[in-house]
């Protein structure tokens, strides 16, 4: 199993970039999976009637003291949950070896990671932490009253320069462009994010001293591309993992 946990402030990107790992990944041969460490909290916002689509201020507010309480209750209260849910695939991967059937490896992916011992779960299953930043673009709701809550704690001390807070995280992705470049980002990322590629190969993609215009960056990008598919060449089928683990 794979496992590629983000980070960032709200409404930086984070499921638009776990959307887009989603399907490169299954591009590589592996199997998506989106996870989150609310899955739990939005099950019980759900059964006590609250959804994001029919009351977004309500399933907010709810979501923020639901969470707050049981925190408080216990700390782990929800990374606990979570680590329920992702052990769950696991055991989906070991049934298929046991049955011997065709064995495609999983590839989990979080996109709201807001708290330290979030972090420190993705660190104890050897995760891909990315940390998401907006550089200078503002972001929707930016003088909202909910920003101050304690789940953007982290990823506000982050960008206020926490540096030992930053250096949990693997890599700080910076999506201050459109839609497009941070496709380009991230299909140039995902072998490594996903465990295809050598991290070696490449580095973040967060540089301030990068400034090139969006075509030039496609350019660039699809030369490292073809550096990172090059085992795939020739219409040849991404490999199938042997096992599944880490």
């Amino acid at each position: 199993m794979e496992l590629i946990i983000i980070s960032g402030q709200a409404r930086v990107g984070k499921s638009t970039l776990a959307n887009l790992i989603a399907k490169e990944s299954f591009d590589l041969g592996l199997v998506p999976k989106l996870l989150s460490f609310a899955d739990p909290l939005k099950r019980e916002a759900k059964e006590r009637g609250y959804t994001k689509d029919t009351t977004p201020e309500d399933y907010r507010s709810f979501c923020q003291e639901l969470g707050s309480m049981r925190r408080t209750e216990n700390p782990s209260h929800w990374v606990e949950a979570f680590e329920k849910d992702l052990n769950l695939i696991i055991e989906e991967e070991r049934v298929e070896l046991e049955k011997g059937n065709p064995f495609w490896e999983r590839c989990v992916i979080v996109d709201d990671c807001r708290y330290h011992n979030e972090v420190g779960m993705g660190i104890k299953y050897n995760a891909t932490l990315i940390f998401m930043s907006p550089g200078d673009r503002d972001l929707p709701e930016a003088d909202a009253d909910w920003r101050q809550h304690e789940s953007e704690a982290m990823a506000n001390d982050i960008e206020d320069g926490d540096q030992e807070q930053g250096a949990w995280f693997d890599y700080h992705l910076l999506n201050d462009g459109d839609s497009e470049t941070l496709m380009i980002k991230t299909r140039a990322m995902a072998p490594i994010w996903c465990g295809v590629s050598a991290a070696g190969l490449t580095t973040n993609l967060d540089d301030d001293d990068i400034s090139y215009d969006t075509e030039e960056l496609e350019d660039m990008l699809s030369e490292l591309i073809d550096i990172l598919m090059k085992e795939f060449e020739d219409g040849e089928d991404p490999p199938v993992p042997d096992d599944g683990s880490d």
